[in-house]
């Protein structure tokens, strides 16, 4: 006789005492194990319950870090990392009571992202890149680019602090005003996307040169074919030429050395080993360059 049932093989009371004795044996065993599940059950749910409401810390690393969150365009850049980039998840930090998104690959942290607590439940110190998008429905420049700039601050004093352990943290801006870039620079922030006149000049682009904005969305979207890719430089490539030549062979375009187009105009140039080329080719050539050191 076990503390839940009598099963086949198991010995049993054949005495009155010890049938009531086994009633309450068996009786106990199953509140015991109602009582087990019903708390692992309860843990669960409280578990779940507190991932969605973004009070769990994040626990891996080289992951994305996005700050801000609208449908539209935080959204779409969730969507486009966790399909271009398989192996990493995103973070999300925002101040919303629940996460705006469902995936394997997302984890929402609630809290406010000028403050060294949320930071370091989000891993920033060790995160690939932050993303901090400028706030949603602040018609402002100067109060948007104000708070953005606030929290890239902040991003940049705790990857100095002592919980950081002095890490650099690669972050991305989105700025409402192009005057207020120099602003930027003093936080030591790595990038910066305009984003009202990004979309100005795409249209222009366009007005100018019928089609140009396909070309555009392309090197901007996984969906295509053919993508905007990164790559370090092989050992034996002296030149940006040697790097050129192979790279057409193998069926990719070089077309930069970080923010640097003019390749096509220095092939006879040596190549700096911290040099970091782009190429736009489709995925299976990236594997096949990627694998191919």
């Amino acid at each position: 006789m076990t503390a839940s049932t009598v099963g086949y093989g198991d010995y049993y009371p054949e005495t009155v005492p010890g049938m009531l004795l086994g009633v309450f044996v068996i009786f106990t065993g199953l509140f015991l194990i109602g009582a087990i599940v019903g708390r692992i059950t309860e843990q669960i749910l409280k578990l779940k319950r507190s991932k969605g409401e973004g009070r769990l810390p994040y626990a891996k690393e080289d992951h994305y870090v996005l700050i801000g969150w609208s449908e539209e365009k935080s959204r779409a850049t969730v969507e486009e990392l966790l399909q271009s980039d398989p192996s990493r998840d995103v973070v999300l930090i925002d101040r919303l009571a629940h996460a705006p998104f469902s995936h394997d690959r997302f984890h929402y942290v609630q809290g406010d992202p000028t403050m060294f607590e949320t930071l370091a439940k989000a891993r920033v110190e060790r995160s690939r890149n932050v993303i901090i998008f400028a706030p949603v429905g602040e018609t402002d420049p100067l109060k948007a680019d104000g708070q953005t700039l606030i929290i890239a601050t902040s991003i940049e004093h705790y990857g100095r602090s002592a919980n950081a352990a002095g890490r650099d943290i690669y972050t991305i801006v989105e700025i409402v005003k192009a005057a207020h870039e120099q602003n930027f620079a003093y936080a030591n922030v790595d990038e910066f996307i305009l984003s009202q006149q990004s979309t100005s000049h795409m249209m222009a682009k366009s007005s100018l040169h019928k089609g140009s904005s396909q070309l555009f969305m392309q090197l901007l979207s996984d969906s295509y074919g053919e993508d905007l890719r990164e790559i370090a430089p092989r050992e034996h490539w002296r030149t940006y030429g040697e790097a050129y030549e192979e790279l057409k062979q193998e069926g990719a375009n070089l077309i930069a050395d970080r923010k640097d187009l003019g390749i096509i105009r220095k092939l006879d140039e040596p190549l700096p080993k911290e040099a970091r080329l782009f190429i736009i080719c489709d995925d299976s050539t990236y594997a096949r360059i990627r694998d191919d050191k």
